[in-house]
């Protein structure tokens, strides 16, 4: 992605940005089970916040007709992150989902051309609204599409857009407690400036692979992701273990990070919550997730 300085050179003060302002709309979040496993979820994730991950996950859901979500993390650099999210089993035409996902906060300072600090720290926003559908292709090969509407608010400026998502999960050997998946992240993007200056996110390649084992009480996966820009693949590796009947704890390593996190069950309601370590100095993030099936 085009760095925020050049492309708001033409905005009437120069301002400063810190690092990763539009990170957040180029890997959204997905729920805090996702998180603590080290967002090793793109072979794995089959409910409400499959369409952050993988949208082929969307039509591996169960028998439950509809899902819904909601996430609050907060520690995330720059800010808050919340998300709600949904999805519907229809008999014919496959699954839908809907998600809604927002970061805000501060993190931005106004400077003059010699670098001096000429304002207070301003507030910067940006809301992700997606909308996703998978079905089952052949036998045990699914398929999803997730189309995303963007808008951002840096200082004076705003921007909006729209990106596309496209995802698949393969159960090679019915007998094999294998999935891998592939997802191909910001396929098509485009982001308008309300300075006339247009960009686009940075896309993602992601493959996934994902083993459950020990009586189904144990879930373990890993993604690699190639994303433009990046000096080096993206690994992200995790397991859950279910210890009761209404809970299981999960450890994974998210990209450079450790992470963990934990949840339990009451019938259809889920209460998750993740931890994932600093990095480069930022504080820890805490997630927590709220689930409901029926």
């Amino acid at each position: 992605m085009m760095s925020l300085l050049a492309l708001l050179a033409f905005a009437p003060a120069p301002v400063h940005a810190a690092a990763g302002a539009s990170a957040f709309l180029e890997v959204l979040p997905g729920g805090a089970r996702w998180r603590g496993m080290g967002g090793a979820a793109r072979a794995v994730a089959t409910d409400a916040d499959a369409g952050f991950w993988n949208p082929a996950g969307l039509a591996r859901s169960g028998p439950e007709v509809w899902q819904a979500a909601a996430m609050l993390e907060t520690g995330a650099p720059q800010g808050t992150i919340a998300s709600l999210a949904g999805s519907w089993l229809t008999d014919a035409a496959g699954t839908w989902g809907a998600a809604w996902a927002r970061r805000f906060g501060g993190g931005f300072e106004r400077v003059d051309g010699l670098g001096t600090v000429v304002g207070t720290r301003e507030d910067d926003a940006e809301d992700a609204l997606l909308v996703s559908w998978a079905r089952d292709v052949v036998y045990q090969l699914r398929a999803g599409v997730t189309v995303k509407g963007l808008r951002q608010r840096l200082f004076d400026f705003t921007a909006g857009g729209a990106a596309l998502d496209l995802g698949a999960t393969a159960q090679p050997w019915l007998a094999q407690p294998f999935v891998c998946s592939v997802t191909v992240e910001n396929a098509a993007s485009v982001l308008a400036w309300s300075t006339g200056a247009r960009d686009r996110l940075d896309r993602g390649l992601a493959l996934g692979l994902a083993w459950r084992g020990w009586r189904s009480r144990l879930l373990v996966a890993a993604d690699a992701v190639v994303r433009e820009g990046a000096p080096a693949v993206g690994v992200h590796a995790g397991a859950e273990a279910r210890v009761l009947p209404v809970a299981a704890v999960r450890g994974g390593w998210d990209d450079g990070a450790p992470a963990a996190g934990a949840t339990y069950e009451l019938g259809p309601y889920a209460l998750d919550y993740a931890w994932t370590a600093g990095r480069r100095g930022l504080a820890a993030r805490h997630q927590a997730s709220f689930r409901l099936r029926f």
